[in-house]
This record gives C-alpha cells, sequence and structure tokens, in this order.
C-alpha cells in the first residue's frame, strides 16, 4: 500500500520560502542554487544543485515530455513494509502517456553503496511499481548524454523567461505553418520575415513552438546557431 501526504502547488511565497530553506540547509555544502522560470509550465522553480538545473534545462527542451512536476508530493509505503518515505525528484508526463518517476543523482549506480541510498532505491521501486509509474534515474552519464540538448536550452531558458510576459501564440503559429509549408529550413530563414525590433519575440515563439513539440530541430545534435535546422513534425 502507497500513502502520499498533499502538497500545494508552489507560488511566489512558497518558491520563496524554498529558497530560504535551501540556502540555511546547504550551509557550507558546495552545491549551487538555481531560481529559474520555466515556460514548460508556466512558474518559477527552485533547483538545489547543478545537476538538477541540467535536468530541469532538459526536460525544458525535451519535446517528448508534456509536463513535469519538480519534487512534488511525499510518498510512504505501507506499514507492513519496512520501507522509508521517498519523494521524486521530478514526476514526468510524457506525450506518449506514460509517467515517470525520475530520481536525479550526483554519482553513478556502481558508487551507492551505503545502506540508506539503497533503502531508498528498495522504497523507489516499490512505490513506482504500486502507483504504475515508469523509474528513470538521472545519472551524470544519463546528462552527459544529452549533454549538447542541455547546453542549447540553458541558452533558451533565459530567453523564454525574458518574453514570459509577452503573448507568443502569434509567433508559435507563424513558425508552425511556416516549417510544415518548406519542411526543412533554417532559424535564419524564419527570423528574416521579422522586422528587426520583433525578431527576439520571434525567436521565443520559434523556441516554443519546437518546446510544444510543433516543430523538429537538430537541437540535441548541435549548438543553436542561425543555421539550426527545422524540420516539419510528421506523427
Amino acid at each position: 500500500m502507497v500513502k502520499k501526504t498533499s502538497v500545494k502547488q508552489p507560488s511566489f511565497r512558497s518558491n520563496r520560502r524554498k529558497l530560504i530553506e535551501a540556502m540555511v540547509n546547504r550551509g557550507e555544502r558546495p552545491y549551487n542554487i538555481w531560481t529559474c522560470y520555466s515556460s514548460k509550465n508556466q512558474k518559477d522553480v527552485v533547483l538545489l544543485g547543478d545537476s538538477e538545473y541540467q535536468h530541469f534545462a532538459l526536460m525544458e527542451g525535451d519535446s517528448d515530455i508534456l509536463s513535469y512536476e519538480i519534487g512534488g508530493e511525499r510518498y510512504m509505503a505501507g506499514e507492513e513494509e519496512d520501507f522509508v518515505g521517498t519523494e521524486p525528484d521530478a514526476i514526468v508526463q510524457l506525450r506518449a502517456g506514460a509517467t515517470q518517476w525520475r530520481e536525479v543523482s550526483a554519482v553513478e549506480d556502481m558508487q551507492e553503496v551505503d545502506e540508506r541510498k539503497l533503502a531508498q532505491r528498495k522504497t523507489q521501486t516499490y512505490v513506482t511499481k504500486n502507483l504504475g509509474f515508469d523509474y528513470l534515474r538521472v545519472s551524470p552519464l544519463f546528462l552527459k548524454n544529452h549533454a549538447q540538448l542541455i547546453e542549447n536550452w540553458r541558452r533558451i531558458v533565459p530567453m523564454l523567461a525574458a518574453a514570459k510576459h509577452s503573448n507568443l501564440q502569434r509567433y508559435i503559429d507563424r513558425a508552425h505553418a511556416f516549417v510544415d509549408a518548406e519542411e526543412l529550413v533554417e532559424i535564419c530563414s524564419f527570423l528574416d520575415l521579422f522586422p528587426a525590433a520583433e525578431r527576439s519575440l520571434a525567436q521565443a515563439g520559434l523556441m516554443r513552438c519546437i518546446q510544444l513539440g510543433l516543430i523538429d530541430s537538430d537541437l540535441a545534435q548541435r549548438p543553436l546557431r542561425p543555421v539550426t535546422r527545422l524540420k516539419a513534425r510528421n506523427d
């Protein structure tokens, strides 16, 4: 049996409290605390450590991810099970329909040998099985395998944050129609459709179009550049 505690949706106040708590709890331990705006979820988030920040950038840029929640509810195994409670680092909803429980780890599997980590893994296996979730461990190797997409979206996240109070729908629709009509184009060809004063918003709208899974790009393989390729999505 699995139980969960209820958690309210993050607000500015709760994120501020989380940030303060993170700063206090960190003490002198050497990890960074990040505050970012998620355009995919339309809200601010607090991230504890560089690995969680890289994972955040990956989730923002992975168009196969429909939505996600960082942190979330605490799940408890039933009293008959000798397990501890556990919290996900992220719950991810994929466009294909599956739900993933994700754990972000700063070390690889073979480096985790202490009893606490083993007990946590046992609990996570039990909980995800009972909830019908897929379990994904986000290790340093996992992040390394997605390094190019992460690096590109580290650049794109601030771009979208700067446009969060703007209505991008016009640019999203234009990008979708333009790429569908041309089938394969470069970013510069799309931006050339707009006067210089509009290009920042046009680029933000284009990135939202990619993020929403309306068109494909080669951002997972190559650095973000004016010649980044855009392709119609055939699904």
